[in-house]
């Protein structure tokens, strides 16, 4: 399986269209807990910066670890985190809401 676009093809920018072809190092499906994890995992032990393209279908989230709070009602059922902005936030990283 290779990255490189198909004979005569372009890579994608970010003025692509929805269903075109974008180019990556890394393809994380799931930006919930083990997702940003396995992100900042990446970013944190490889030698050099990758492109990274995060996909899901959530642009928020619950804290896993808080979620014992959310059951004895310390904190509101409507309490998540920005999830899209914090990916968007780190170097070399998309986020994509799709499926």
């Amino acid at each position: 399986m290779s990255s490189e676009p198909e004979a005569g093809s372009e890579p994608a920018g970010a003025d692509e269209a929805p269903g075109e072809r974008r180019r990556c190092d890394v393809l994380v499906l799931g930006a919930s807990f083990g997702g940003v994890e396995v992100l900042l995992q990446l970013q944190r032990r490889l030698p050099r910066p990758l492109k990274v393209v995060v996909v899901d279908r959530q642009r928020t989230h619950g804290y896993i670890p808080l979620a014992h709070e959310r059951l004895c009602a310390r904190i509101g059922p409507g309490a998540a985190l920005d999830t899209e902005a914090f990916v968007r936030s780190l170097p070399g990283v998309e986020f994509v809401h799709d499926e």
